[in-house]
């Protein structure tokens, strides 16, 4: 059974995630826990109510995962526009970030693999023909405008984008035949689809867009903990056990699938 750790993002949390032992030899050396900060807000993801899940998913992953591996850490709740500041300055030796990979940010971070992943998808009604994204040729898709047509941007030349004033409006059009199929973010598309749209819509994949959670460290340092990290998300997928301590946090991700 994994020791879950229920944490509230109300105010700096400081705790102690102590490990069992069978050490690699780089972590076994190492006699200081591993400061990880979280973000206090999640700018660069959608995550529609459940930052709380998402932080701690995390916990318990990283716990689960340091605790297999032998090393130790200790996790703190950080403004994310100060975690350059925090990492150069060695405040931290890790942070968790939605920050996406590109030019600036890869000349300071080095990323882990992602271990959870949202982003933007296509939803149909569930009676459609269409199987995956890549079948939408010349299609109608309705978007929310509140949201914003950056939902869609770039990502399907061919599609002709219809706005609607909320998402119920855009959905229940596309069901009775205004639309193909409507782009939301997934993590918004799984609610619904559990919720209010059950049986009546389906979410398509591959994603339009990928919007990712992944550790990070200052590039030149600590690589070993993204090697352990990446290493332990891994063995979870595989295992099963990812699964499991999703469905125990009531959230969904779209691994496992190719990120690279």
């Amino acid at each position: 059974m994994y020791k879950f750790c229920f944490l509230r993002v109300a105010a700096a949390i400081l705790f102690s995630l102590c490990l069992g032992a069978g050490c690699s030899k780089s972590s076994a050396s190492r006699t200081e826990p591993y400061v990880i900060a979280y973000p206090s807000t999640w700018e660069q993801i959608r995550l529609y109510g459940s930052e709380q899940s998402v932080v701690g998913f995390t916990s318990d992953l990283i716990y689960e995962i340091a605790k297999r591996a032998g090393f130790q850490t200790r996790m703190v709740m950080g403004d994310p526009d100060a975690f350059p500041a925090m990492l150069e300055s060695g405040k931290v030796d890790a942070v968790i970030t939605a920050e996406p990979s590109n030019p600036v940010n890869d000349q300071f971070y080095e990323f882990s693999e992602p271990y959870f992943v949202g982003g933007t998808v296509v939803v149909v009604p569930a009676n459609s023909p269409f199987t995956n994204t890549d079948e939408l040729k010349n299609v109608e898709i309705a978007y929310d405008r509140s949201e914003g047509l950056d939902l869609a941007l770039g990502v399907k030349t061919t599609w002709i984008f219809k706005p609607y004033d909320n998402t119920t409006e855009a959905l229940d059009a596309m069901l009775v035949g205004k639309a193909d199929g409507m782009v939301l973010h997934y993590i918004r598309a799984r609610q619904l689809s559990k919720s209010l749209y059950r049986n009546s819509i389906k979410i398509l994949m591959p994603p339009l867009i990928k919007r990712t959670i992944r550790l990070a460290v200052r590039k030149g340092k600590n690589h070993d903990l993204i090697a352990l990290f990446n290493k332990g998300v891994e063995s979870y997928l595989k295992s099963g056990e990812y699964k499991e301590l999703l469905e125990y946090w009531g959230i969904d991700s779209q691994l496992p699938i190719d990120n690279k």
